[in-house]
């Protein structure tokens, strides 16, 4: 198998497509609108250089919060970020299409869950991400985000539509089966909201799961996925543990 054949194959396995940093999207071809063009967040030309952003009255800059993002976690490396500026100027740049592969789905508006925190809602509020990995285990994307009162409300009423519970995904011919559950979740910060998106390859039979929570602390807020073959709830609950302990240290 060459290379290329092999990253496919990887895509379609694990629906890393929309898995591999929190912040990143998927295009999506179903006949009607796709989700947003995915890859690795980079700051656009009218980001603040410094990461200086702050929140509409929270006082939080971009740069503490990146200063508040888990960058170890057992054998885990950082393999992207961290990253910090307007939640804005992280959006995603670049496509699966830049490496030859086209995404399907029959349910377009659910490729983005995997996002947690949605960039659109949080608009120019100060922002950190950072991406670690124990490869090809589990990855963990982890955002912080300080944003206005009204868009943290809007970001917490975001859940899963109800029509996301299933869905499927084909990557150059290979399909994938997802069905997502809403999480009972443990008191993080003032309030949480977590599921499981669990995904089936139709040609292996290989299961990737993939836990997300969108938790509200004060002023700030966090998402984390922690995705992967052997990503397991337990798993989940200790990255959470860690990441909110180390963001509250810092953030107050």
């Amino acid at each position: 198998m060459n290379k290329s054949a092999a990253v496919r194959g990887a895509l379609a396995i694990t629906g890393a497509v929309c898995t591999l940093i929190a912040m990143t999207g998927c295009r999506s071809h179903s006949g009607g609108s796709g989700g947003r063009a995915g890859g690795l967040p980079t700051t656009s030309a009218g980001a603040r250089a410094d990461g200086s952003a702050k929140g509409v009255g929270a006082g939080f800059s971009a740069n503490g919060l990146q200063k508040a993002l888990l960058t170890e976690f057992g054998e885990a490396k950082v393999v992207y970020g961290p990253r910090a500026g307007a939640m804005s100027s992280l959006a995603p740049t670049g496509s699966a299409d830049t490496a030859g592969v086209e995404v399907k789905t029959d349910k377009p508006q659910c490729l983005r869950l995997t996002q947690g925190i949605d960039a659109d809602t949080a608009g120019s509020a100060p922002a950190a991400l950072v991406s670690l990995a124990d490869i090809p285990d589990v990855t963990v994307a982890e955002v912080l985000v300080a944003p206005d009162s009204g868009a943290a409300d809007k970001i917490m009423a975001g859940g899963p539509p109800a029509d996301c519970s299933s869905y499927t995904t084909t990557v150059d011919g290979y399909v994938t089966e997802y069905h997502l559950k809403n999480l009972d979740l443990p008191d993080v910060g003032d309030e949480a909201r977590g599921y499981e998106i669990v995904g089936r390859s139709k040609k292996y039979g290989t299961t990737t799961s993939n836990f997300v929570i969108v938790f509200r602390d004060g002023g700030w807020m966090g998402s984390l996925s922690v995705t992967g073959p052997k990503a397991d709830r337990a798993t989940f609950d200790k990255v959470v543990q860690a990441a909110h302990a180390k963001a509250k240290s810092e953030l107050g």
